[in-house]
């Protein structure tokens, strides 16, 4: 699970994706902590998360947010799997070359 709020937001927007993320997250109203009979032993509202984020707060699995995501570059951009960096080599903008090995 994701708490999904702040610049999150703000990048799902600008990729069209606020609407969708709404539609399956979670608006959790409450935050409870149970023993193992099930009952409650603490808690607390999540109003004040809403009113802090002006609305822009919501709980999303992470296999939802892939799915959105993978859905909103299919056919535009090659997905690869099973495979990893090893190393990599960038130049500053000093001039410096930063090389990194995994």
């Amino acid at each position: 699970m994701i708490d999904f709020w702040g610049l999150g937001f703000d990048v799902a927007e600008c990729m069209g994706l606020f609407g969708e993320i709404n539609r399956v997250g979670y608006h959790v109203r409450e935050m409870c902590v149970v023993n193992d009979a099930g009952r409650p032993l603490a808690g607390f509202g999540t109003r004040v998360f809403t009113e802090l984020t002006d609305g822009r707060y919501v709980t999303l699995q992470r296999t939802d947010l892939s799915r959105l995501l993978f859905k909103k570059i299919e056919g535009r951009t090659e997905s690869i799997f099973f495979t990893w960096t090893e190393s990599a080599r960038s130049k500053c903008r000093i001039g410096r070359v930063v090389a990194s090995r995994f």
